[in-house]
This record gives C-alpha cells, structure tokens and sequence, in this order.
C-alpha cells in the first residue's frame, strides 16, 4: 500500500527533535535505504534516556569519533528544539536525554497556544484528497463486511482533515449490472398484481428489499438448475440432484423470513422459461437509459441509499458526494473512455472481446511505480461485453477520472477489500496506458481484510449476514448490560450513553488492528472496560473531564523545577508530546490503528498515574497547576484522538 509523501512540520518540539536528529544522522552517516526517523524510538525503562537510536551496525561509516559526534549532536538539538538535550553512546544505542523542566515546558507553550487542536493543522502542504469508501451495491443493508470498509475511510477521512487536508468523501452507487437487474427482475414480479410497495412492512427498508433479493436469486438458481438437471447426462444427474437439494433447503431458510414474498416470486420465476435472458435485457436497458426501466432502477435504489444512510448515520458517517455509476454511462464518459482505449497501443481484443492487454508495457520498474505486486500477473482487462454492456472495471476508469477532475485532488483512495487488488492494478495501468500517468500513480488502494463473527457463514446472494444495524444493536445491549452492571441502577441518561458506548465500540474494534489483518470481532472483548477498547478510553476521558470540573478554575503553570523529581508526571507530560508524531505517522501511513495504539497507551499511563499521584489533594499551588495542565493535555488529546476514530466523547460515564 503506497504511503503519502508528507513533509513533517517543524511546529511541535516531538516533531523538531526527531527532525534534527535524523538530519544528523544523515550528515554523519550518509544516505540509508530506510528512514531513520523511523528507527528512533524510545528506550526501555531501565534505560535513563528520552529517545534511542541503534547506531551499531553503522557506527563504522560516522567521519568522526563518536564523542565528538555526540558533543556536537546535542549542541545541534538543543539549538533546534529550544531544550537542552544530552546525547551519549551506551551499548551500541545513541541515547538522548532531555532536560525534563525545559521539555515540560516548552511543551505546555504549545499545548496552550493550539489547545483542542494540539497535533492538528500539520500539512506543510494543504492538498485535495478524495476518499471514497463502502460504496456498497444497493441490493440489501449494509452487513459487518461494509462496516469496516465504512469505519476505516471514515477515519482516515478525519485523520486526514485533522492534519489539514482538503477532504471530499465519495460513496460509489453501484446500480449497473446482473445483481442489480436480478434485483429489479423480482420487483418488477411482484409488481405484475399491482403496486410492489404492498410487500413492504414495518421492517427497515433495505432489510425488506434485502430479502426480496435473496428471494429472487434462489428462485433463479433453482430454475437454471432444474433445466440443467432435465438435460443432464447419467454421469453428471446425481451431483446437480444433490445440488437441487441444497438450493432448497437454502430457500426454506429464506422463505421462512419473508413468506408472503416468496411464493408470490416462486410462483412467477419458477414459469419463466428464461429468467436470465430477461434480467440481462433489463440490465441493457438501463444502461441504454430507458426511461420505464430507469424509473423503477432509481425508486427502489433510493430507497435502499436512505437505508444505508440511516445505518451510516448511528456511526456519525456522512459523505459529500453519492456518484450513480449509472450517471457516468449517460454521461458520455465511459464512451469517451473507450474512444481513447481503441486508439491505444495496449488496446487488443481478447476472446472475442474489446480489452486492454499490458504485456508491451509492463516490467518491474512501471510495477513499482504504480504500486503493484512483482510477482502478479496482469491478465487484459475486457472493456466490454459481446452483448454491448460495458464491465465494472471500465466505469471504474471512468470514476478515477472523474474523482480527479472534479475535486481538483492531488490524491485519491479508494478503500476497496484486498481481494480487489488486481482489478485496482488493472485500474492504475488503464489510466497509465490512456495517459492519465500522474492519476495512476497518485491512486491509492487502501486495502483491508475480511471481517467475520465468530459462529457465522455469510454471503449476500443467499440473505446470509449479520447486516450492520444487528451489529450495532448487539453492541448496544452488551454496552447496556455491562453499564447497569457496573452503575447498579439505571440512570436517566442510560439510553443514550449506552447508544454512545455501544455504536463508539463497533467503530473503534474495526479500527483497532491493521487493515492488511482479517479481523475477528467478539463482542465480549469490543464492550470491555480493562483492555484497550472504545469503553476504556470513553472511561478515561469522562475521568479527566470530571477531574477538571471539580478543580474549577485554575491558572496555567508557570513553574516546572518540580517535575524533577517526579518520573511519573513527566513521562506522563512526554507521553502526551509524542501526539503529533503519532497523528504525522498515521497519516502518512494512512494507519489509524497507530492512534488506537496511542489512545490505550496514554489512557494506561493516565488511570495509573490519576491513581498513584495526588492532584486536587496537592497542597503546593504551583505542583497542583502542573498537574491540573497535565489532566487538561490529556483530555484535549483524547478528545481528538477520539474524535479522529469517530468515538463519542462523554462527560461521565
């Protein structure tokens, strides 16, 4: 997965030191394959220093002796950070040691002069990303699949508006195709006695349709298959039987959950002596923009969109743009795209179909470029069907474009699951290819696993999934279970706090680890109060923020002579430093698991901290202003840090 090239800003003294330091590094040591700046890190505790480097395996390339080089290294950091900073060599580490009274100052300097944006407003240049994320076929509610494709664009959405990018957020409707036409093919049977909106009822909306599409593909399966078994040979008569078998005690399951739905569509599909003609044929039509099969395509799509948005909006995920793939058909953009794609020189037609073939431009070099894997193999891209219908991946290249033009953007992601990831590297050397080579190369593919609950086999096309409202719901009752548990009585406020802590979990446990990981979601550890999960954080902010009201008023600190003395404030203090590297890191990275890290470490640090160290009871004024500003710092931070991976804030809990 590409990284974004960022430029780190010199504004924040965590930021300034590990600048400094790597500019050093690299003066004395000369060029390295790899950043320095990510090898420094913090020693273990029984290390007496701030920040390590291991020099050991290049201290033979340093122009001078090591003394001298340290001599003069922490005069150079001291110089550029405004604290002074001892380096020594111990061990076959650099090891940086600062002056805690000047650090915890400086530090609050800035702190206080951002306060809740402490962190934020790091782009040294403001560029035009676009992120286009869940993009889900409107054929039935979102499921626990779309939840982390949501969750994550999402968060590097505001990650990215955090650190001071222009952000557009895109949702793809992607209404053109079988699925979608098999969806209209059994509304337009159940609109064959009359109006189809009889068989809605007090149901969520897309769940409804949801189950009239599952309905619908079974129906057709069995009655391909039933014509397959008549003209089967004796060899192959006893597998389609069993497969037979299988499709219906499928369709038992999902007559069970609609049944006045099924039988009407049971009746009618299993007639029809082709069901697929017909739905390709309404799949044409809407392409070819057929006003009857327009109006029905579009009726039942919003209604499935204002679903989604309705599901989206309990996680406070909202978009800027709803692209209908359908539009950039009608459009003329994909005409356009083919017009260029015959012209090309990659153009070919493979198996009787229009294609893009890369084997005269791709090597090793152009892979790199582009992003793509050495080892995989590139198979020509068809652009269009013999039937005159026009495939995804075209539409895609149109999109791509689009997306570009249309926000001016620097940079595009699309958050797409991994097993996209050739029809993505097609996607990039189309647009290489059709000399849109600086989109190709500025087009990212945040890739991520699959997420599953453990118990449970899913699949769309059979209505098989736990949708995205079950989700949050199970994740609201746990939340409720566990808060009246912990409260012991209900308090007036415990429905919505309850919403806030279960909604908060399903978001953060979905951001929690790597996307390039699968994902196992168990609501017993998402709704924990101990371990690193939404809950724990939400627990520790409510914690400072009601310490912070109970100090009432108080004066910022003026005198740090005292944290001298105290490791536990001051590794508290240079904890909290350590944000705008975190916020730098994870965007430049585009991982906002680093900020889920982050969030646990700094709410660990904080409740032992709060527990071992006496604030409001401190009855120096100038120790108790120190400390009452360290609490301040931590609830300012986690407020981001939460507000970044969409978590709600609460005063108490």
């Amino acid at each position: 997965m590409a990284n974004l090239p960022l430029s780190i800003n010199d504004k924040y003294l965590y930021n300034r030191i590990l600048l400094a330091l790597r500019e050093s590094l690299d003066d004395e040591l000369g060029p390295s394959s790899q950043d320095r700046l990510f090898l420094i890190s913090e020693p273990p505790e029984n290390v007496d220093a701030d920040l390590s480097y291991p020099l050991v395996r290049e201290i033979r390339q340093m122009k001078r002796g090591i003394e001298d080089y340290t001599k003069e290294l922490s005069r150079k950091l001291t110089e550029a950070s405004g604290v002074k900073i001892d380096a020594t060599y111990t061990s076959g580490y650099l090891n940086l040691k600062f002056n805690r009274v000047e650090f915890a100052k400086k530090f609050f300097e800035e702190f206080f002069r951002d306060l809740d944006n402490y962190g934020g407003g790091q782009a040294v240049k403001k560029l035009n990303i676009v992120v286009e994320h869940t993009s889900a076929n409107p054929l039935h509610p979102l499921h626990i699949g779309h939840a982390r494709n949501s969750c994550l664009g999402d968060t590097i959405s505001r990650l990215l508006k955090f650190y001071g990018m222009n952000i557009e957020r895109r949702f793809y409707i992607d209404d053109m195709g079988r699925q979608m036409a098999l969806l209209i093919y059994g509304i337009l049977k159940l609109n064959e006695d009359g109006d189809w909106k009889r068989f809605l009822n007090e149901e969520k909306i897309d769940h409804r349709i949801g189950e009239i599409y599952a309905a619908t593909n079974i129906l057709v399966e069995i009655n391909e298959l039933k014509k397959k078994i008549k003209s089967a040979s004796e060899d192959d008569y006893q597998a389609l039987i069993a497969q037979q078998d299988e499709l219906v005690a499928e369709s038992a399951r999902i007559r069970d959950r609609s049944p006045e739905i099924f039988d009407v569509l049971a009746e009618k599909i299993m007639k029809d002596e082709d069901p697929e003609k017909e739905i390709s044929q309404l799949s044409l039509r809407y392409e070819q923009h057929d006003e009857n099969v327009v109006k029905i395509f579009r009726e039942v799509i919003e209604l499935v969109i204002g679903g989604f948005k309705e599901t989206l909006g309990k996680l406070g995920i909202e978009f800027d743009k709803w692209d209908y793939e359908s539009d950039l058909v009608w459009s003329g953009l994909v005409d356009e795209i083919l017009r260029k794609a015959r012209e090309s020189q990659v153009f070919t037609i493979y198996k009787g179909a229009e294609a893009l073939s890369y084997e005269t431009i791709l090597n090793d070099s152009l892979k790199e470029k582009l992003f793509i894997p050495k080892e995989m193999d590139i198979p020509p891209l068809i652009l269009k069907r013999s039937d005159g219908t026009t495939l995804y991946t075209t539409r895609d290249i149109a999109y791509s474009i689009k997306k570009f033009k249309e926000f001016n953007a620097d940079y595009v992601i699309n958050v797409i699951a991994k097993e996209q990831t050739l029809p993505q590297a097609q996607l990039r050397l189309a647009l290489y290819s059709l000399g849109y080579r600086e989109y190709a190369e500025r087009l990212i593919h945040y890739s991520y696993e699959m997420v599953n609950l453990p118990g449970y086999k899913m699949s769309g096309r059979r209505g098989r999934f736990v949708s995205l409202d079950e989700l949050i719901e199970m994740s609201e009752n746990a939340a409720k279970q566990e808060l009246l548990k912990r409260k012991g009585q209900v308090a007036e406020d415990v429905e919505q706090v309850y919403k806030a802590v279960g909604r908060s979990a399903v978001r953060y446990s979905l951001v929690s680890i790597s996307s390039e990981k699968p994902l196992v979601l168990k609501l017993n550890d998402v709704i924990n109060f101990e371990k690193n999960t939404a809950p724990y954080v939400q627990y520790t902010y409510a914690r400072a923020f009601s310490l912070l009201a109970k100090a009432g008023s108080y004066e910022r600190p003026t005198e740090f002579d005292i944290i001298e003395k105290d490791d536990q404030t001051y590794k508290l203090i240079r904890s909290l430093s350590k944000f705008p590297w975190v916020i730098h890191k994870s965007t430049t990275e585009l991982k906002p698991e680093l900020i889920v890290a982050y969030l646990g470490d700094i709410s660990q640090k904080f409740n032992s901290w709060y527990d071992n160290v006496p604030v409001l009871g401190e009855k120096d004024e100038r120790y108790r202003a120190l400390k009452i500003a360290t609490v301040n710092a931590v609830k300012s931070i986690i407020g981001s840090a939460l507000n970044i991976v969409g978590v709600v804030t609460l005063e108490k809990m």
